[in-house]
């Protein structure tokens, strides 16, 4: 798996995302979204009036009924939006607010209508008609519904008060509201085109968000060579993390196939588990592999510097073992940095467990690729250190990652070099526990932050060319 400041689950490594389901968080943002351009619009209408009236006459009647109409939908929509954006919000409770705001609109534009004389309400309540419709998914039937509750109030209030004014015989009157019931519904049936449209475009860029038996969710990494997403496989129901690979032809797609194949035998616990893989008509070729919690070992340098020499071997040892694998099997990772490490808050009830990433890109082994694993391995230590640490660890670091790294014959060796030192047991559960809760303790707002949210291109797979376990 790439690393997380390449194509990695730098995003998934946040320490969880939200539970709320990726639908109703999108309703809930376009709700807001709608609210926030409403309270925008009502707000720079009602400045622009007001130094209108100042312009004209040098005074403002702030306490006018229509002003305080306006002051109240502008506050009453600010609410909306919050209450929108909440991180629990089932879909009822979000229906049931755009069925409240609608409402509330429909009623604001009447009241204004009536204390207004022939006010341009008529064409804001149709923008904002239309608006909601273009915002808000909803089906046909729905957004037609809530057009007509829009501007039911304003047809009934405007429209009566406008033959009043106009002294309409009845005959006329009759003409008058058959123009207004043809407006309204050209306004709704428009409304619901929109929504038509829309809703089924995004119904079909769900069903393309499927990869094979696989759902993509949101994007928790990118890089050059491709881009991870968070997904959840069809009938396991299980969070995984769906890499895709983008190659520049045949060869590329062949080679990457090859090499996941290899990857997949690894069966050691500090290795990440590939689950999948396969290859998309356009010549996308994916693999999906296991969700850690957690953050990358580089991450962990960023922001929190040089770590406690036993960390540091507890780490390494673990990487060890990983590397041995796979060079037992004939594999070099050949991208050994701190960045390809996950740390995992708790793997199997066992904290501080190090992943290996990115084994989608390894080579056949060598005995040059192997010590460029060691060498490679060395630098990640001497980073977690951040100065020379202890005698004993500093210069077998020194050893491991200057030229003479070769003379570590295989990973197993440097993994009893790094038991015999003299700081090998100083890091036990308790500290790795007590590392985590501190870092939950001094960024809650960093351990709850939500990954990326942008969604896959459309993708199809080619089921000749995918491979399950």
């Amino acid at each position: 798996m790439a690393p997380p400041s390449d194509t990695g689950q730098r995003g998934a490594a946040r320490d969880g995302a939200s539970t709320t389901p990726p639908d109703v968080q999108a309703l809930g943002r376009r709700l807001g979204l709608f609210a926030l351009l409403l309270a925008s619009i009502l707000t720079t209408a009602f400045v622009l009036l007001a130094l209108r009236d100042y312009w004209i006459w040098r005074h403002v009647d702030l306490l006018a009924t229509w002003r305080l109409v306006a002051l109240g939908m502008i506050g009453t929509s600010a609410v909306f939006w919050r209450l929108s954006l909440g991180p629990t919000r089932t879909l009822r409770q979000l229906l049931a607010l755009d069925v409240a705001q609608s409402l509330l609109l429909g009623l604001a534009f009447a009241g204004i209508a009536m204390v207004v004389p022939r006010p341009p309400i008529w064409q804001a309540a149709t923008l904002i008609t239309l608006a909601r419709a273009a915002m808000v998914p909803s089906n046909t039937r729905r957004t037609a519904l809530i057009s007509t509750a829009m501007l039911a109030p304003l047809i009934v209030v405007g429209g009566l008060k406008d033959m009043r004014l106009e002294n309409l015989s009845q005959r006329y009157a009759l003409t008058f509201a058959l123009e207004y019931a043809v407006n309204v519904a050209t306004v709704v049936a428009l409304a619901a085109l929109i929504s038509r449209v829309l809703f089924d475009l995004r119904r079909r860029l769900g069903k393309a968000r499927k990869l094979g038996r696989y759902t993509l969710e949101h994007e928790i990494g990118a890089g050059g060579m491709g881009v991870v997403y968070r997904a959840r496989h069809a009938m396991l129901r299980r969070p995984t993390a769906i890499k895709l690979l983008v190659g520049e032809g045949g060869a590329d797609l062949a080679r990457f196939e090859l090499e996941v194949q290899r990857a997949s035998a690894l069966t050691h616990p500090n290795s990440a588990a590939i689950y999948d893989y396969g290859r998309t008509p356009d010549n996308i070729f994916y693999y999906a592999m296991e969700l850690l919690d957690g953050r990358d070992v580089q991450r962990v340098i960023d922001e929190h510097g040089a770590q406690p020499p036993a960390r540091a071997i507890h780490i390494l040892r673990q990487v060890c073992g990983a590397l041995a694998e796979a060079h037992d099997l004939g594999l070099v990772h050949g991208d050994i940095k701190p960045a390809n490490i996950m740390l995992c808050r708790c793997y199997g009830g066992v904290p501080d467990v190090a992943k290996v990433l990115d084994y989608g890109l390894s080579q056949a082994a060598t005995k040059v690729g192997v010590a460029d694993d060691l060498r490679a391995l060395g630098r990640v230590g001497v980073a977690l250190l951040g100065d020379e640490g202890p005698p004993d660890l500093a210069a077998l670091l020194q050893r491991c990652s200057g030229d003479q790294g070769a003379a570590l014959s295989n990973a197993r060796a440097l993994e009893r070099a790094l038991a015999s030192c003299a700081d090998a047991e100083g890091w036990s559960r308790a500290h790795a526990e007590n590392w985590w809760q501190s870092v939950r303790d001094q960024q809650p707002d960093q351990a709850s932050s939500p990954p990326s949210t942008r969604r896959p291109d459309e993708l199809s797979v080619d089921p000749a060319h995918r491979s399950t376990p």
